[in-house]
């Protein structure tokens, strides 16, 4: 990179991608693109939505069995993402419930790989 006539040096890159580039964001959705359908075929009820790198999963819970869908679901995902070597940041993940009325009690695991 060179700035006001000053250069930098040169170092290896080992990890991530280059910012900036205009086909990144194709690149990524070419690279991701399974995963909606790999989401469907566990449940087709449960949706995944994507956006930029951003992920959500969606899926209306009525009884265990609903949750027991959604956490497959989840671990489908991260099963993908340790296939692919694509790390999600747990750190970012959180759990939304919206409920009208007979509150179902969720909880839901990422396990994390050391």
């Amino acid at each position: 990179m060179v700035l006001n006539g000053e250069h930098s040096s040169w170092s290896k890159v080992l990890s991530g991608i280059p910012q900036g580039n205009i086909l990144l964001p194709l690149l990524f959705l070419i690279y991701i693109n399974d995963l909606p359908e790999l989401c469907a075929e566990i449940d087709p009820a449960s949706a995944i939505f994507l956006y930029a790198d951003d992920s959500k999963i969606y899926k209306v819970i009525r009884n265990v069995s609903d949750q027991q869908k959604l956490q497959s679901v989840m671990n489908l995902v991260k099963n993908w993402s340790d296939e692919w070597l694509l790390e999600l940041n747990t750190d970012k993940c959180k759990t939304v419930s919206y409920c009208l009325k007979d509150f179902i009690d969720t909880n839901y695991h990422m396990f994390i790989s050391s």
